[in-house]
């Protein structure tokens, strides 16, 4: 009986060192987030105070900030087949939407890059 208790403990410490001494654990990988702000090509779509862009492979709710305002404004200079639909080239930040409802991902614009869209021929005059 002492020799079944005897090898019992020595088999109970040895299975609870066996974890303790051969695993380290390894350090945390801390991600950091890259360049927040990057460039997109898609549709900037208006919608009444809403807008949206979408590209290939994305579709982002815009926070209407004074660069999506002027956007929104210039679109009438321009030439499209839809008028509250115009192609642009845009540097934004995306960050995750803060309702919970609608897209998940919100894009702040930053800086307007280019309008891909030709510029209508009676504003060009009126510019002059």
């Amino acid at each position: 009986m002492k020799r079944f208790i005897f090898i019992f403990i020595v088999a109970f410490l040895i299975s609870g060192c066996e974890n303790d001494g051969g695993n380290t654990p390894e350090p945390q990988k801390i991600l950091t987030s890259q360049d927040s702000i990057l460039s997109y090509k898609g549709s900037f779509i208006m919608a009444g105070n809403a807008a949206v862009l979408k590209g290939d492979k994305f579709i982002f709710k815009v926070k209407m900030d004074s660069v999506a305002l002027i956007l929104k404004d210039s679109m009438g200079n321009y030439e499209t087949k839809n008028q509250s639909v115009i192609p642009v080239e845009i540097k934004g930040k995306v960050i995750d939407n803060p309702e919970p409802m609608g897209y998940s991902h919100l894009i702040e614009i930053k800086e307007i890059i280019k309008i891909l869209a030709e510029r209508r021929e009676n504003n060009l005059n009126e510019q002059n």
